[in-house]
């Protein structure tokens, strides 16, 4: 999954949506992981006027499913680094089983988010190093 987000970086693009769903196993029968939907996705280079030198675009549109983004997507001044905020989201359910910022309200997720105290408590985090 990291290989997928650090090779569409490469190629100055910034998914904007990392999460599992968007993750799919190549075929039934192989372990290869392919990273998909890329409807929301934004390059971040863009070409100075002299087209001499290339500058890091900021992208400025809350995208993204609630539970992965961001706090610099609120603030509606960010660039691809959203998608390691991203997958960080995504280690910490693979570890834990559930997101750290949940709630069944959109707006407190977002504060939640915002404030960015992660827990690391319970006994689901025990047997973890």
């Amino acid at each position: 999954m990291l290989q997928a987000i650090s090779y569409i970086h490469s190629e100055n693009v910034s998914h904007r949506d990392i999460k599992p769903e968007n993750f799919v196993f190549e075929s039934k029968s192989s372990n290869n992981i392919k990273l998909i939907d890329f409807g929301l996705s934004s390059s971040f280079i863009s070409l100075s006027e002299s087209k001499s030198k290339p500058f890091l675009l900021r992208m400025r549109t809350p995208v993204g499913t609630k539970l992965y983004v961001a706090p610099e997507v609120y603030m509606k001044e960010y660039t691809e680094k959203c998608d390691i905020w991203s997958a960080g989201v995504m280690l910490y359910a693979l570890l834990c089983g559930y997101p750290p910022f949940y709630s069944t309200d959109d707006d407190a997720i977002k504060r939640k988010i915002l404030k960015g105290k992660v827990k690391f408590e319970g006994e689901e985090w025990l047997n973890i190093s």
